[in-house]
């Protein structure tokens, strides 16, 4: 139990560092996504020891996974047809005046 706890924070950690690291759209998108596995993981001997509590939070998760990526997605789509590009940082200098 220890285990997948230690392995769901250590996911947990990679992927904020993925948050913080990464100036592309999609970079940060799995890099969410490895925080919500991350998340999942943690979660496992919650399941394993009170089954209806675990699947109801698994079943949360999940839906809360499955949305903020048709979300993300649509705006990654948006930006990149629009700049043709899913770097922040021209995103960043398309607003500066000159």
């Amino acid at each position: 139990m220890i285990a997948a706890i230690a392995v769901g924070l250590a996911l947990i950690a990679v992927g904020l560092y993925g948050l913080a690291a990464s100036r592309n759209m999609v970079r940060l998108l799995i890099a969410v996504e490895v925080v919500v596995v991350g998340a999942l993981t943690s979660l496992a001997p919650v399941l394993a020891t009170a089954p209806s509590t675990g699947f109801w939070s698994l079943v949360l998760l999940l839906s809360m996974a499955a949305g903020e990526v048709g979300i993300i997605g649509a705006i990654i789509y948006r930006a990149y047809a629009a700049a043709k590009t899913t770097d922040l940082e021209e995103f960043r200098a398309g607003r500066e005046g000159p």
